[in-house]
C-alpha cells in the first residue's frame, strides 16, 4: 500500500510537470499568433530570492531589468490569464466587425489557442 501511494504521487509530480511544460508552450504559440514574441524560457521559471538582491537592489535596477525579473518570478498561471486577455482582446476586436470575413482563419486559431490555454487554468 505505501509503495502505491509514492507511486501515485510520483506520478502526479510528473503530471504536473508535463502540464506546465505544455502550459509554457501554449503561451508561447498563443503569443506568436498575435505576433508576438516570447521566449519559452523569460517566464515564469524562478523566484526573487533565486536573484539574491534585495529589494532596494531591485528598486535601483532600470526599468527594463526591472521587467525582465519581474517576468521570470510571474507565476504560470498569472502567465496564462494574461495570455487569455490577450487572445480576448483582439477576438472581441475583430469578430463582428467588417474584418472578421477576412480574419476568420485567424479567429479560429486564436480561439482555439485560448480554449488550450483555459485548459491550463
Amino acid at each position: 500500500m505505501r509503495k502505491f501511494l509514492v507511486f501515485l504521487i510520483l506520478i502526479s509530480q510528473v503530471q504536473s510537470v508535463f502540464a506546465t511544460s505544455s502550459c509554457r508552450d501554449a503561451v508561447v504559440e498563443a503569443y506568436g499568433s498575435l505576433g508576438k514574441k516570447i521566449d519559452k524560457n523569460s517566464f515564469s521559471d524562478s523566484n526573487f530570492s533565486e536573484f539574491n538582491i534585495s529589494v532596494e537592489e531591485f528598486n535601483l535596477l532600470s526599468s527594463e531589468e526591472q521587467e525582465e525579473i519581474y517576468m521570470r518570478v510571474k507565476p504560470i498561471e498569472i502567465m496564462v490569464e494574461e495570455t487569455i486577455s490577450d487572445l480576448n482582446k483582439q477576438i472581441n476586436r475583430i469578430a463582428g466587425s467588417f474584418y472578421e470575413f477576412f480574419m476568420i482563419n485567424e479567429l479560429e486559431d486564436w480561439r482555439s489557442k485560448r480554449d488550450l490555454l483555459r485548459s491550463c487554468e
